[in-house]
């Protein structure tokens, strides 16, 4: 939740940004439905934007689904960063 604090602080953050975003393996084990719930309502991003999270372990992908579930879709999960990427429109490198 401080990621949001600090982008909600930050005077050049746009809620219609588009975020990528890469979970490393078993990053989200100490997460609680709880915490994914708190996240989606502080979530600073706007309706508007492609948000695409790329996962690489089978447990990340089930707890970043759950995230996706519960904001109404507006969060993409992919089991690549190419995919991910694609989704967004961005270059690969």
């Amino acid at each position: 939740m401080l990621f949001f604090r600090d982008l909600t602080s930050n005077p050049r953050f746009d809620s219609s940004f588009c975020e990528f975003t890469e979970i490393e393996a078993d990053a989200t084990g100490e997460l609680s439905f709880a915490d994914l719930d708190r996240a989606g309502r502080i979530d600073p991003f706007s309706e508007a934007s492609l948000r695409a999270v790329a996962v690489h372990a089978d447990v990340d992908f089930g707890v970043a689904r759950i995230y996706e579930v519960l904001h109404g879709g507006k969060i993409q999960v992919f089991r690549s960063v190419r995919e991910a990427k694609t989704f967004l429109g961005l270059p690969m490198e």
